[in-house]
């Protein structure tokens, strides 16, 4: 177990402050990335939930149209900034591409502040859960500093001084604005299609079911009711539950991660031959400003 440890030991012997960047692409890409995948999608997810986010999401017609192109280029962005840091090249790339997809819309700060938040918060409460061991108070420290970074080089303002004034902030912004729409549960299904494409055609319905179940998973009824979802039947989420937890013990027994889990310009679904930061981010929207 000693060995199994040896990353964790290196963060502890860091400053989660200062050394935020290396922390956090440690826990990312070394320690979590199976996790951290799976929670990004869940972070997409609660993004629906929101109407005013919804809505601007429904009216670019990036996820309907092509979820999987959408879905993957915003994880590759984050992960090219995880990778690298903010200074390298292809992190100031990945950053100016972010910023160009969201500077043709009129976005609220707190949408920004919120969406954000999920990025921090989803991946962490779902390590609580599910994570092999759980994350420790340097690593959470670790992803608020990475992300109060990032949002301050994307002009998002009034982020919230530390973890735990943010997480209430955030946890009150949900109650607040959670509300279901048509265009939420749209784009969940669009969503849903990313996990049910990756099984055989015959096996697609339940791979969407799969899909939902990872609602279930994190016990979450106001999400459901904002997505308008009914819940999946008992014995697969269960099931679910039970294979996360398994893999979870599993975990423990491997060895560590010797190399990043990110591979830059690698293949993806949507990018077979591999992908240049030029080809990611929306092609050009249809007109400026939010949605009616």
């Amino acid at each position: 177990m000693k060995r199994r440890l040896v990353h964790l030991a290196r963060i502890q012997e860091l400053d989660p402050e200062r050394d935020y960047a290396e922390i956090y692409r440690l826990t990312a890409l070394y320690e979590f990335s199976f996790d951290v995948s799976i929670a990004l999608q869940l972070a997409f997810y609660r993004t629906y939930a929101v109407p005013s986010i919804s809505g601007l999401l429904a009216h670019t017609g990036h996820i309907e149209h092509d979820p999987v192109k959408r879905a993957e280029d915003t994880g590759l962005l984050i992960f090219e900034m995880v990778e690298h840091g903010f200074d390298h090249p292809r992190a100031r790339g990945a950053l100016r591409i972010t910023n160009g997809a969201h500077r043709p819309w009129t976005i609220s700060n707190d949408d920004y502040l919120y969406v954000l938040g999920t990025f921090m918060f989803v991946p962490f409460r779902w390590l609580d859960r599910y994570g092999w061991r759980r994350p420790v108070e340097a690593e959470r420290i670790a992803a608020y500093h990475f992300y109060r970074e990032l949002g301050s080089r994307m002009g998002i303002t009034d982020i919230p001084a530390s973890w735990e004034k943010y997480e209430h902030w955030f946890d009150t912004y949900e109650r607040e604005h959670f509300a279901h729409t048509p265009a939420n549960t749209r784009l969940l299904r669009a969503s849903q299609q990313l996990i049910a494409d990756r099984f055989p055609p015959r096996a697609r319905p339940l791979g969407r079911l799969l899909g939902l179940a990872l609602l279930d998973v994190i016990d979450d009824e106001p999400l459901r009711r904002a997505l308008g979802v009914p819940r999946t039947p008992w014995a697969l989420r269960t099931t679910v539950k039970l294979g996360f937890r398994l893999r979870a013990r599993i975990q423990r027994l491997l060895k560590p991660r010797t190399s990043s889990a990110f591979t830059p310009g690698g293949q993806m679904k949507a990018y077979p031959d591999g992908y240049q930061l030029s080809d990611l981010g929306p092609a050009t929207p249809r007109a400026p400003g939010s949605p009616e």
